[in-house]
């Protein structure tokens, strides 16, 4: 997960934080890492403060995780944000730190703008400087300060790029690497019972230029897989063309993973996908149009019909 370089990369860049903190990252590989080999190795930089990116399949660990080191190092703070960290209101907040009394901060939502102000706030109570944030809410003991309701970045150039930051990640024969990578942030579609559109209200796309710079350096790291993480990679074919012209040109042994519409489709997108070494996944929720209403999914006409046509006779690895 690319999450935790970003705000390393925003930490090491902001005045506010760059001279004071020494900022390591760590992807942990729990296939062929042991929970004493993984906290162990966290335990030996005898961190001032860690932060956690809490997916659905990992939050439980982490959990566990951060209660065996909190006992080794008791005035260590952690923070906790990433995707699975859903707070909508104030009794939900509370309820997380009953469950979760380990954490002393959690992140809601995009976190490089905010995340020095609230790293100098917590390790250093400059709470002064998180006055006008939004998306965070620090645990009653350390400090009475909350604002949950969540703000997404309003420029995309101004977050960091994650290049050229290590990625060291044990990998094993059985095992290898699989990077998730995002082109844009945000959705088309606003149905209504995503998470996705509770953090940026329309899909916007990265710089085509930092994509490619990110992209390169993925490729020549031959890492085995890149999920994209796009809501809709195709939503514009122009630069998803581009982009898939690019990694063609660059690949050498990852297999790619893209969420698409096809409601884009044309013949040079095909070819391009036909030329790439990648898995498509289609969301297709139901094909009933009053279901699709109530939930505000949009019916995507050229799915259901000439997408077809397109897609019969071609090589492209899709699934729904």
């Amino acid at each position: 997960m690319p999450g935790i370089l970003y705000l390393a990369a925003a930490i090491k860049t902001s005045q506010l934080t760059k001279d004071n903190f020494n900022v390591k990252t760590r992807h942990y590989n729990t296939t062929v890492q042991s929970f004493n080999e993984i906290a162990e190795d966290i335990l030996a930089f005898s961190p001032d403060c860690i932060g956690f990116s809490c997916y659905c399949w990992n939050l439980s660990y982490y959990k566990k995780l951060a209660r065996y080191v909190k006992k080794k190092i008791p005035v260590v703070k952690m923070i906790f944000g990433g995707p699975e960290i859903i707070i909508k209101n104030k009794v939900e907040c509370e309820s997380f730190f009953k469950e979760y009394p380990e954490a002393d901060l959690i992140v809601l939502g995009e976190a490089e703008e905010k995340i020095p102000s609230l790293i100098n706030a917590l390790c250093d109570q400059y709470y002064d400087q998180i006055s006008n944030l939004s998306g965070y809410s620090f645990n009653p003991s350390i400090a009475n300060y909350s604002c949950i309701d969540s703000q997404e970045i309003t420029v995309l150039n101004d977050i960091p790029s994650i290049y050229p930051y290590p990625i060291q990640v044990k990998r094993s024969d059985a095992c290898g690497i699989h990077i998730v990578y995002e082109c844009s942030r945000g959705c088309p579609n606003r149905c209504i019972y995503c998470q996705f559109i509770r953090w940026r209200k329309k899909q916007e796309i990265f710089p085509c230029e930092k994509i490619k710079r990110e992209l390169r350096w993925l490729l020549d790291q031959e890492v085995e897989g890149i999920h994209f993480a796009d809501a809709v990679f195709d939503k514009d074919p122009d630069i998803a063309g581009r982009i898939l012209a690019f990694i063609n040109t660059h690949n050498r042994r990852s297999t790619l993973l893209f969420y698409c519409s096809f409601a884009t489709l044309t013949d040079k997108l095909v070819d391009l996908f036909e030329k790439t070494q990648c898995q498509i996944g289609v969301g297709v929720q139901t094909t009933n149009r009053n279901v699709l209403k109530i939930v505000k999914r949009a019916y995507f006409k050229r799915l259901f019909g000439d997408a077809v046509n397109f897609l019969r006779n071609r090589s492209v690895n899709f699934y729904i």
